[in-house]
């Protein structure tokens, strides 16, 4: 054996002991029970739109090991000092509500929410021409009965006005497993007047809830036209900055995918919107997606 074929193979076991003696870095992501972001008891192996944002992360940044956790939103804020980091795929893209999170670039557009009701309750509600509904003048003008899953928020227009009007609020928290389920189904059976939540979550209810009885979708008027933008939030750590950095720079090819088009089109999307749809996405996001 020569001297130089020595050195090459005693830099190579030097090479895989400083490997095998770096820590495998960790990335652990948090799933809720909500449809259609994520199915948690889907039996048939579907995934939500969450879901797959998730995996495609994953498949994206190989340099970390990816666990899951399970757990109601209502624990979030208290989680993401917990993990090295925490990381949730559908988050708000809006100023962050405090220190203990921070976001990546926006990846998803969202139409508006608007409030989700049975149709006998819709019937009672003053609408405007076109069809929505002043949240502002209907909290002004009675005291309405909210569902609310705990630790949700609906962006920085809504929530205002939630805020501004919580002398004429009855909420009623769901909280623990099922949260977007159990509350569609807690309005069905009239425990409160409304919910706030998105239209495509009404496209994807379970089978036998459809008609029990049957909800409507009535757009909010402050609201309408707007879009809501949606990010990946991790703990705000050195780890969490570190994995959000390889989640922005894997953002762009993952949003000109043929997976992430799909998986927008099959979940948040209205067949009867669809043109509309990706108009304003290329307003909202197409720079971004080119990045």
């Amino acid at each position: 054996m020569t001297v130089r074929s020595l050195g090459l193979i005693m830099g190579l076991i030097c090479a895989f002991a400083a490997s095998a003696a770096e820590p495998e870095r960790e990335v652990t992501w948090l799933k809720n029970n909500a449809p259609p972001f994520y199915l948690i008891d889907a039996l048939d192996g579907e995934t939500g739109f969450g879901d797959r944002i998730q995996s495609m992360l994953e498949r994206a940044l190989p340099q970390y090991r990816h666990r899951t956790v399970q757990m109601p939103l209502s624990r979030l804020e208290q989680s993401w000092g917990r993990y090295a980091p925490l990381c949730f795929a559908t988050m708000i893209h809006e100023p962050p509500l405090n220190h203990h999170y921070q976001l990546s670039a926006p990846y998803v557009m969202y139409l508006p929410h608007g409030l989700i009701t049975t149709r006998a309750f819709a019937r009672t509600l003053q609408m405007e021409s076109d069809g929505a509904v002043s949240l502002s003048t209907l909290l002004d003008q009675q005291v309405v009965s909210l569902g609310h899953i705990a630790g949700r928020t609906y962006g920085s227009a809504l929530d205002g006005i939630l805020n501004a009007n919580r002398d004429q609020l009855d909420v009623v928290q769901r909280v623990g497993a099922n949260e977007t389920t159990g509350a569609l189904a807690m309005l069905q059976h009239r425990r409160f007047d409304v919910i706030i939540e998105y239209g495509f979550v009404l496209n994807h209810m379970p089978t036998e809830m459809v008609n029990q009885p049957p909800l409507t979708f009535v757009p909010i008027s402050e609201t309408r036209g707007q879009v809501i933008l949606g990010a990946v939030g991790c703990s705000n750590s050195p780890e969490g900055h570190e994995v959000l950095a390889a989640i922005n720079e894997a953002l762009p090819p993952l949003m000109r995918s043929e997976e992430y088009l799909r998986a927008v089109s099959r979940w948040l999307v209205p067949a009867t919107m669809q043109a509309e749809y990706w108009r304003r996405y290329d307003e909202a996001l197409y720079p971004s997606a080119l990045q």
